[in-house]
């Protein structure tokens, strides 16, 4: 399945339906407002955080988990109400 995202289309695994859901082909996707959406809990002292890490995880560890926290952004803010335009989808 590709999933439009960001500007650019990236292949994701295919949804499972729950039973009373309905599988949509979409057609058309008109986004409606934007919706801001608070990227977890904000560290209150962040460099003290990460000597932390640093002292009980390593460098590679901490290093990987700072990176993950900046790019946590990419991933949580782009939340849009939108109308949708399409058709069920009868086989799976």
């Amino acid at each position: 399945m590709q999933l439009f995202w960001r500007g650019s289309w990236i292949a994701v695994p295919g949804y499972e339906t729950p039973d009373p859901a309905v599988l949509v082909e979409v057609h058309a996707a008109v986004p409606i407002t934007r919706l801001e959406n608070p990227s977890g809990r904000a560290a209150r002292q962040p460099l003290r955080k990460a000597v932390i890490f640093l002292v009980t995880d390593g460098p590679r560890s901490t290093l990987r988990k700072i990176r993950a926290k900046r790019q946590e952004q990419l991933f949580t803010g782009d939340f849009h109400i939108t109308v949708l335009f399409g058709r069920a989808v009868t086989s799976q």
